[in-house]
């Protein structure tokens, strides 16, 4: 009896063994996958990427995702070079997932805020950057934020109003310039607008339908961030306060931005988190930020630290927020009001901002928009800021 009670132990054991083995050796089953690499542009600093390693990194075999797993087999995988998306939350060595077999031709299906991939035809963009020394390596796979899509007949002022409905921060001067320049190089056909970032604007991508690769599902956060999630693409910006904060907190020398009052709000309170010495130079919205408790906290809790110091100007045609924050003082601040016409400028541009330290800043080029580019290790940048606000003291 207990030698049979020991065989069917022995028996059930094996077979437990068995499917824990099955299970979890496919679940950690890698192969090496050559990626294709898809340019993100310049934007900002971009974090550098062994490129060597790019044909012998190991993917897992299947991704799990939020509604299940997907095989690596069914999708072409890109690896991302550059930072031209980063205010997409899309950064240099990410993983973009693109659905094999996609038709590219139905661009009904694109909707606005896809991540997308273009293949670039060598030809067509010699003739528009007239480039002639590039190769079609140097070309390759470019990953922009769709927009919209229209036929070049339409006119700019056509053209335009279909970017505007779709996209609330537009700008028609830089639109103009590059729908003309894409009329001019392509004469005919349909175009697909997209959007990309410099290290100075928001800037706009035109090209042809027949250089449409496809959509991107997914994207596995890299290394720029600690989850290395995969994620939907529709979800890649939930992760902003996420993403800032290991930012912060690894004090990783990258520029991001903000384009609301949210995200302001969320940089706004690591730079108080992450910072002694701050140097400010507000704008008239300022006073609103106190109507988010997470904003206050950070507030009362760098005052409650020991050593904290800060310096608030005020432009002159801002001299009445010294009344606004009255309820906010603490002895640790001092204010002054700028003279009349005195304004700091960044590359000819009136500028907002503040330093945390010597190394972390906000510097914020559009009020109503909320637009500023932000990096909370880049003591190049902060220490002229600190000089010129010094000088101004």
């Amino acid at each position: 009896m207990l030698n049979n009670r020991r065989n069917k132990c022995s028996v059930s054991f094996g077979f437990v063994k068995m499917v824990y083995k099955t299970i979890f050796s496919k679940k950690q089953s890698h192969s090496s996958t050559k990626m294709k690499i898809a340019k993100a542009g310049e934007a900002g600093k971009v974090i550098l990427s062994n490129r060597e390693t790019y044909d012998k990194i190991n993917i897992p075999d299947a991704f799990t995702v939020e509604n299940g797993v997907c095989n690596k087999t069914d999708y072409e995988i890109f690896i991302v070079v550059g930072e031209s998306l980063a205010p997409e939350n899309i950064h240099t060595d990410d993983l973009l997932l693109v659905p094999k077999n996609t038709d590219n031709t139905v661009l009904d299906r694109l909707k606005t805020g896809d991540i997308i991939i273009f293949r670039i035809d060598l030809a067509n963009y010699k003739k528009r950057y007239k480039k002639e020394l590039l190769t079609i390596s140097e070309v390759g796979y470019k990953v922009r934020k769709y927009l919209c899509h229209t036929d070049l007949t339409s006119s700019k002022e056509e053209a335009f109003q279909m970017v505007a409905k779709c996209d609330e921060i537009n700008d028609q001067v830089v639109f103009y310039e590059k729908y003309q320049q894409a009329q001019e190089c392509f004469k005919q056909g349909i175009v697909l607008i997209s959007i990309t970032y410099t290290s100075e604007r928001r800037d706009y991508s035109i090209h042809l339908k027949e250089e449409y690769y496809g959509r991107v599902k997914y994207v596995k956060q890299g290394t720029v961030y600690s989850s290395k999630k995969i994620l939907p693409v529709e979800k890649i910006k939930d992760s902003y306060e996420e993403n800032v904060a290991y930012t912060a907190l690894n004090r990783i020398n990258v520029n991001f931005y903000t384009y609301n009052v949210e995200q302001e709000t969320i940089v706004m309170v690591y730079i108080l988190k992450y910072s002694r010495d701050v140097k400010m130079v507000p704008d008239s919205s300022f006073p609103d930020l106190f109507k988010n408790p997470l904003f206050q906290t950070a507030w009362q809790e760098f005052f409650m630290r020991e050593e904290t110091s800060m310096a608030i100007l005020l432009y002159a045609e801002d001299s009445n927020m010294e009344e606004k924050l009255k309820p906010y003082m603490h002895e640790q601040i001092s204010v002054k009001v700028l003279e009349e016409g005195f304004a700091f400028k960044w590359k000819d541009k009136i500028i907002h901002f503040i330093t945390g330290d010597k190394h972390i800043y906000r510097m914020e080029t559009n009020i109503k928009k909320h637009e500023a580019v932000c990096n909370f290790y880049d003591s190049q940048t902060t220490l002229k800021l600190v000089e010129n606000f010094e000088r101004a003291l």
